[in-house]
């Protein structure tokens, strides 16, 4: 139930980026609350010429991809890996969560629903190592 759940929550960071990327590249942005233009219009919003909305994509993208467990990784590994994406994953969500509120004086409410969701599939990461080394996993 829990990987499950991770799935839904990653495909749901994975459509929020998916619609930042291409509202980006469009020019026009349907925020219910907050300024997504200004914040999505930001220095924060590219990593060199790439968009931050593009590196969400490749990480839900890559989170879903190791919750499906890839069959070609030991269970050790893509728990390993799950855990490092995650908490880098957090710790960028963070940082740009830190950005939008000190440095661009703006929020976007999907960048919040998605660290929302990054929050999210750590707890249920954490929740299920714990349950893991309780069963002797």
């Amino acid at each position: 139930m829990t990987r499950l759940f991770g799935q839904v929550v990653a495909g749901i960071g994975w459509a929020i980026s998916v619609y930042l990327y291409f509202a980006k590249q469009l020019g026009g942005f349907v925020c219910p609350v907050g300024d997504c233009q200004t914040v999505n219009s930001s220095q924060y919003a590219e990593i060199g010429s790439m968009p931050v909305s593009f590196l969400g994509i490749l990480f839900y993208l890559s989170v879903f991809s190791l919750l499906c467990k890839i069959p070609i990784l030991s269970d050790k590994i893509n728990r390993l890996l799950l855990g490092i994406l995650l908490s880098i994953g957090l710790i960028f969500s963070i940082y740009l969560t830190y950005a939008e509120l000190f440095w661009i004086h703006a929020i976007c409410f999907w960048c919040i629903v998605s660290l929302g969701c990054v929050v999210v599939l750590n707890i249920l990461y954490w929740l299920d190592c714990r349950r893991n080394m309780s069963s002797g996993y």
